[in-house]
């Protein structure tokens, strides 16, 4: 039983089976079967053509959606809803939808950040205000705001 196991993963894996033939192909073997597909497919095989080029061009395109202009986290749920459509109506696929969320999520954790920066200042300056006056004043030196007059 378990050599017959052994025999039949190979046939089953397929994906393997052409990693190992591509990993036996070695300079000059490898050059040779290039040049011939290049030649079938100079020579007019429309399925050779197609093997080389989907090797040779990017796999992104354009994708045809337009998002809603990001100026606050409002503007995400708009935004997310816009992705969802998209995907929903064969627009684009799954994973380019997961590429705009990124941007997305990006932009929403910019004003997270912004506002805990925010936050921070407020209870700085709470805390100690002498101190937050002289951390302001310093942080505006030459940009002539911020000194008191």
């Amino acid at each position: 039983m378990a050599g017959r196991l052994k025999r039949t993963i190979p046939a089953a894996n397929p994906g393997r089976r052409t990693t190992l033939i591509a990993t036996t192909l070695s300079g000059e073997q490898g050059e040779v079967l290039l040049s011939k597909a290049i030649e079938m497919a100079e020579g007019g095989n429309v399925v050779m053509m197609k093997f080389l080029l989907e090797r040779i061009l990017p796999k992104e395109r354009i994708v045809p959606i337009t998002l809603p202009r990001l100026d606050s986290a409002l503007d995400c749920i708009n935004a997310m809803s816009a992705i969802a459509a998209a995907v929903s109506d064969g627009q684009i696929t799954t994973r380019e939808a997961a590429e705009l969320t990124k941007v997305v999520d990006t932009f929403v954790r910019s004003i997270e950040i912004t506002e805990l920066e925010r936050e921070a200042e407020i209870l700085r300056r709470q805390l100690d205000p002498q101190k937050a006056d002289l951390d302001s004043v310093r942080s505006h030196k030459g940009r002539g705001t911020g000194w008191p007059k």
